[in-house]
C-alpha cells in the first residue's frame, strides 16, 4: 500500500517527455539537480525511489546506487533510464557522460533548450530562458506587494 501511494505522489509531481521518454520530476530538486521527497521519515532522491519501486533497489543498502544509464537528466526517474549499480559504476558513468552534459535537450523543468530558448551563463553554461523569465515575473509580482 505504501508503494502505491509513493508512486501516486511521484506521478502527481512529474511530466513525461514524449520525445525521449524522461519522467521529469517537477517538485523540489537539491542543489545538484536531483529530485527529492520525504519518504519513511527520510529525504530520498526520486530516482532512487523509482529504482526501489521498479528495479528492486534496497533503500537501506547504501552500497546500492540508482544510476542513470545514458540519460542526462538528473531529475528523470523513468526506470527504463536507470539501473541498480555501485559507487564505482556511478563514477565511471560520470566520467563517461560528464563531457556530454552540455548537450542536454531540456532543462530540469522540461522546457526544450533550443537556440531561441537559452542564455549563456558566466561560466558558459546554457540556461533556460523560459525559466529565467518565469523567475523574473515571479519576483516582480512578489515586489508589487510591498509597494
Amino acid at each position: 500500500m505504501r508503494e502505491t501511494n509513493l508512486l501516486k505522489r511521484l506521478e502527481q509531481q512529474s511530466f513525461k517527455l514524449p520525445n525521449n521518454g524522461c519522467w521529469i520530476w517537477l517538485g523540489y530538486t537539491n542543489p545538484k539537480g536531483y529530485g527529492e521527497i520525504h519518504f519513511n521519515k527520510r529525504t530520498e532522491r526520486v530516482h532512487r525511489l523509482s529504482a526501489h519501486l521498479f528495479l528492486g533497489l534496497d533503500l537501506e543498502d547504501k552500497k546500492q546506487f540508482a544510476n542513470h544509464k545514458e540519460c542526462l537528466n538528473k531529475n528523470c526517474w523513468n526506470p527504463e533510464h536507470l539501473y541498480v549499480g555501485t559507487a564505482q559504476d556511478n563514477t565511471n558513468d560520470s566520467k563517461k557522460w560528464g563531457a556530454m552534459s552540455n548537450i542536454k535537450t531540456h532543462c530540469k523543468y522540461g522546457h526544450e533548450l533550443t537556440n531561441d530558448n537559452i542564455t549563456l551563463g558566466s561560466k558558459g553554461e546554457r540556461n533556460c530562458k523560459t525559466c529565467a523569465q518565469k523567475r523574473a515575473n515571479d519576483y516582480y509580482e512578489w515586489l508589487k506587494q510591498y509597494k
